[in-house]
């Protein structure tokens, strides 16, 4: 039995069993990317979840703003998911809009570019 199990957070559906589920790695990297997707005050009865990067999006992108950026995910995305345990955070800017999230956690690796 999977210690962690998580819906497909756009409910794709799987022929085998209705909408996808996913189990431990998959299941964290499926919450990770709903909540970097889900600006905070964007979900319905819950205003405080998600991402707190929207106050990044007209800074420049010098060599503070990752840091910065990285101290907050580690700040608010434990609250929001909390059987989270980060390890690393690394934001990489792969152009001026967009930059890359890593992040070791518990469960495995996770990676994926996050438009600001």
């Amino acid at each position: 039995m999977a210690d962690i199990q998580e819906l497909d957070h756009l409910l794709q559906l799987s022929p085998s069993q209705g909408v996808k589920v996913y189990d431990d790695e998959q299941a964290m990297a499926e919450r990770i990317t709903e909540w970097l997707e889900c600006p905070a005050g964007t979900v319905a009865d819950y205003p405080s979840w998600g991402h707190n990067l929207s106050a990044f999006q007209h800074e420049p992108d010098g060599s503070d703003l990752a840091p910065i950026m990285e101290m907050a995910i580690a700040e608010k995305m434990p609250l929001d998911i909390p059987d989270l345990v980060i390890s690393v955070i690394r934001v990489n800017f792969v152009e001026i809009d967009l930059c890359q999230v890593i992040i070791l956690h518990q469960l495995g690796v996770y990676a994926q570019s996050v438009s600001i």
